[in-house]
């Protein structure tokens, strides 16, 4: 990773906060996440993020796929899987029913068994110990757990979670998979990362590329914040036109409604790179995304060109300069385009 010490050496300077977690090889990957996840809520800088996620998550994900074993191991003879089999309904002897049930409808839910100590998102571990056994799972925020008492044989079933819609410990079975049901319908395991692609494929159509890649980048913690219940995500500063020195970028919030995820641009701004100065852009009744880029370019190069506002009236329209900022104003022409901030 080619710039790893680099960000080390910015953690040890404060200039970034410092996470360090501990865990197996197989769960690195949802590690690097988790870290990519908070750095984003705790306000670092677009460049950074990307650095991050480009020269950290995604080598690091390059290198787990170069390492992994190329060995094909031979097809298992009919008396080896018989014996299997054999060895399976043994191992599940001592376990109750409730135990056995339930790993069913894991499976069916797209969850995989992993033999770790700890388990994370959409997997599940099956636990044999000399006094007790039981199973437990993970979808996001929602830990599913079901624990045998061998000499009691008392079994107990719990729900953790930040949800208070779900009780922690559950009094049976059928309250367990009740609540089990109505999670997975709320937060199926594969869904989000298959309903961005309509929007993605979207943007890119009406030319916003960067929208679309920004999304595409950033898609992992997009699914982790609805999967983990929380209600939106925000990608800022997206640069969405520029023209000659002016540069105008845009923050986008995606959010669900019906479990479909919506998005929302907001907080333009436009930054003049012959000034350095960055000054809020105000697009009153103006939906700029909907817009083509082309228009936007005209407006950054000083030049009226045909907006439509929300209520479906077009106009033509320039960019205005005032002391608080930018703002569209019809048929007016907002600044010189002979300025030596655009470059023809």
């Amino acid at each position: 990773m080619k710039d790893q010490k680099s960000l080390l050496a910015k953690c040890l300077h404060n200039d970034i906060p410092a996470i360090v977690f501990q865990g197996s090889d197989s769960c690195a990957m949802e590690i690097l996440q988790a870290a990519e996840k908070i750095y984003s809520k705790n306000g670092c800088s677009p460049e950074f993020l990307k650095d991050f996620h480009e020269n950290v998550v995604e080598n690091f994900k390059a290198y787990q796929q170069e390492n992994q074993s190329e060995i094909k191991l031979p097809d298992l003879t009919p008396s080896e899987k018989e014996a299997f089999y054999i060895f399976q309904e043994k191992k599940f002897t001592d376990f109750p029913a409730p135990i056995k049930d339930f790993e069913r409808y894991l499976k069916g839910n797209g969850f995989s068994q992993i033999n770790e100590n700890t388990v994370s998102h959409g997997k599940y571990i099956i636990c044999d110990e000399k006094e007790w056994n039981g199973i437990t799972a993970q979808n996001g925020d929602y830990n599913f757990a079901i624990n045998h008492n061998k000499e009691t044989e008392q079994i107990s079933y719990f729900l953790f979670s930040n949800d208070r819609n779900y009780p922690e410990r559950i009094g049976d079975y059928n309250s367990l998979k009740a609540c089990f049901f109505d999670i997975m319908a709320k937060h199926p395991l594969f869904a989000q990362k298959t309903s961005l692609i309509p929007i993605i494929e979207a943007y890119r159509n009406t030319g916003y590329k960067n929208i679309a890649n920004a999304i595409e980048r950033y898609s992992i913690n997009i699914e982790t914040t609805f999967i983990s219940g929380e209600s939106k995500y925000t990608i800022k500063d997206i640069e969405i036109q520029s023209c000659g020195a002016k540069r105008m970028t845009v923050d986008l919030t995606i959010s669900q409604k019906d479990n479909k995820p919506i998005t929302e641009t907001h907080n333009y701004r436009i930054l003049d790179k012959s000034t350095g100065r960055v000054e809020p852009l105000n697009v009153g009744n103006i939906d700029l995304e909907k817009q083509s880029p082309e228009a936007l370019k005209k407006l950054l190069s000083g030049q009226q060109t045909e907006i439509t506002s929300k209520p479906g009236i077009t106009q033509m329209m320039g960019l205005s300069k005032s002391p608080a900022g930018w703002t569209l104003q019809v048929g007016k022409q907002t600044f010189n385009t002979v300025d030596s901030s655009v470059e023809f």
